[in-house]
């Protein structure tokens, strides 16, 4: 009896490594980040844990806005562990969703990791290309960057990638908390509030927050505020976004435009239901927005299903 094939799916974040697993139907996710102790390096939830101590080094990001920085062998060998994974027994196969303007190099990494690990054959597929079919604008809000594209299909017609997601959000409350409070908050903690945050405005609601940073003397304190007091930091985020969504428009003449915009605007990425994004797109471009389902898992979904959304 010949092996089973097997077709598993890769989409590499800067915030999480996230895999899909035909076996159980389950999509697994790591975080992307290491750090060392003691000679060993720790990734996802373990470094993050480890961080708090004194042993270990500063938490790191090996890959971010679609391109490996560092060493991704140990992430992508521990995210394969806790999917369960057995490639060896199976003829295995590896779809990679990377951003559409990833490189040779960039694939060449993944290419020698899953042939590394055992898998027979690995393909390519990109961001823009499982969005919608017509013509239409595509946004892709990710962690660490923003891509924006006009699609007719596969092809892309115009193409912008900008260095603005949830990881400049989250910065802009952590400097607004050191400026507001002078005190030092963790990008974990920022993390928090910003979902906190958005998930209250979107519920009409302005609770108050309460956070542990570290003050200029090095001791933890407890600082307390109301929601919307982050609103600022993040609509600053928002704005660069909508910013360069009308620029890219603006510079490419009102008649291609206006055939792209009889659309709705699709929208996915993590950051994609985040208050105040996808309303703020829609009034300033005056055309509705279709929030992909599935939003961080949205392209996953999308290509286990054969289709564009």
């Amino acid at each position: 009896m010949g092996l089973i094939r097997k077709n598993y799916i890769l989409d590499p974040g800067s915030y999480t490594f996230r895999l899909y697993n035909p076996d159980t139907g389950e999509i697994t996710s790591i975080r992307t980040c290491q750090c060392q102790v003691n000679g060993n390096t720790l990734v996802g939830r373990q470094a993050i844990e480890a961080s708090f101590t004194s042993e270990a080094s500063m938490m790191r990001v090996p890959y971010s806005q679609g391109k490996a920085y560092m060493d991704i062998s140990i992430l992508f060998r521990e995210l394969l562990k806790k999917a369960r994974i057995d490639v060896q027994n199976t003829r295995a196969n590896l779809l990679v969703i990377l951003p559409l303007d990833c490189t040779e190099e960039d694939r060449e990494v993944f290419s020698r990791l899953a042939a590394q690990s055992g898998f027979r054959k690995i393909s390519f597929v990109k961001t823009m290309e499982l969005m919608s079919k017509e013509l239409s604008l595509n946004i892709h809000a990710g962690h660490s960057c923003t891509e924006i594209a006009v699609m007719h299909g596969r092809k892309p017609i115009l193409y912008k990638k900008i260095i603005y997601g949830a990881a400049q959000m989250d910065e802009a409350i952590m400097d607004y908390i050191a400026n507001k409070y002078r005190a030092l908050l963790y990008a974990e903690d920022a993390s928090a509030l910003r979902l906190a945050a958005s998930k209250a405005f979107s519920q009409g609601r302005n609770p108050g927050l309460s956070f542990t940073a570290l003050d200029q003397s090095g001791q933890y304190v407890r600082i307390s505020l109301d929601a919307y007091d982050l609103w600022p930091a993040m609509r600053s985020v928002i704005d660069q976004i909508i910013l360069w969504i009308k620029t890219l428009i603006a510079q490419n003449g009102p008649d291609l435009m206006d055939r792209v915009l009889r659309h709705p605007v699709y929208l996915s990425g993590g950051l994609s239901e985040c208050f105040g994004l996808s309303q703020m797109i829609s009034e300033q471009l005056n055309v509705p927005v279709k929030i992909v389902s599935g939003n961080e898992n949205a392209l996953i979904e999308a290509v286990n299903k054969k289709r564009f959304l």
